[in-house]
């Protein structure tokens, strides 16, 4: 796949989590804002999210889990959030959850510490 000259990449968050990125001055993986407790509303179905950080490890980073990654898109839009805006919801989703969409497409970013 060619690279655009000027790809446009997006990260699914609540408007309630700006505050502790600007204070934090970064994005944080899911597995660091649980460990900082940096509150605010979660984004996503919480099966997914909890599979991502104890079982799905990336292929050329076998210690390293996918939670434990900041998650970018290169879609800009996300199937799962128009089913939560439109009230369709699917089993297991719950209202405050929100799915990310185009997974196959993700770029992760190593955690640096």
């Amino acid at each position: 796949m060619e690279v655009p000259a000027n790809p446009k990449i997006y990260h699914i968050v609540h408007v309630d989590r700006l505050p502790s990125i600007v204070a934090e001055g970064r994005l944080w993986s899911d597995a660091e804002v649980g460990n900082r407790a940096l509150g605010g509303t979660t984004i996503g179905m919480s099966a997914i999210k909890q599979r991502r950080l104890s079982e799905l490890h990336l292929d050329k980073y076998p210690d390293l889990h996918v939670g434990e990654c900041v998650l970018f898109y290169f879609c800009p839009r996300s199937i799962m959030l128009y089913l939560i805006h439109t009230g369709i919801l699917n089993p297991g989703l719950l209202p405050a959850d929100a799915m990310r969409s185009c997974p196959e497409k993700c770029l992760f970013l190593r955690q640096v510490h």
